[in-house]
């Protein structure tokens, strides 16, 4: 029978392990951060620098305790100066994502990403007055996980078929 010396495990009882975040996803998030303007530095701690590596360690994001995918991404800055651009179509990297939150920012009325209804663990989505235009995409209604999405305080078009709401445990819509 093998016995186990102190040096034979790193961690306590009970503490929790710390997983780095997947490497694909690190650089969907440097992507996203390309097409947003942060003047005021929410992420700066989104680098590829050495030492600010691990994504889930980056302002807004966390990861799962398991497998270090991201599963939620928080960029609400609802007290501070908002985010300016787009939401990037990159989010369609982040599969695991189940809640995301980018109220209060300024997409400048662009649309949103297709990307966003290929997430299909987003059980949460909070796109409130975020500037976004055109329509409401039918596509979210492809999201099966949903349960919370906010679209309040935007600048639709009237709003086509939108019967998949019902579906929804809670939805706001302009």
């Amino acid at each position: 029978m093998k016995s186990f010396g102190k040096d034979d495990f790193s961690m306590s009882i009970g503490e929790v392990p710390t997983l780095s975040c997947i490497e694909q996803e690190r650089q969907a998030l440097l992507k996203i951060k390309e097409d947003l303007i942060d003047d005021y530095g929410h992420l700066y701690s989104w680098s590829a620098e050495e030492g600010l590596k691990d994504c889930c360690k980056w302002g807004g994001v966390r990861c799962s305790n398991q497998t270090g995918h991201i599963i939620m991404l928080n960029l609400n800055f609802s007290n501070l100066e908002p985010l300016r651009g787009k939401l990037s179509p990159f989010l369609i990297d982040l599969q695991y994502l189940n809640y995301l939150d980018v109220q209060n920012n300024d997409f400048s009325q662009s649309q949103i990403p297709n990307s966003i209804s290929s997430l299909s663990n987003l059980t949460h989505l909070d796109l409130k007055s975020v500037n976004f235009g055109t329509n409401i995409p039918f596509h979210l209604g492809n999201l099966s996980s949903l349960q919370y999405l906010d679209l309040s305080w935007n600048n639709f078009n009237n709003p086509e078929n939108l019967e998949w709401l019902s579906q929804l445990f809670f939805f706001k819509i302009p």
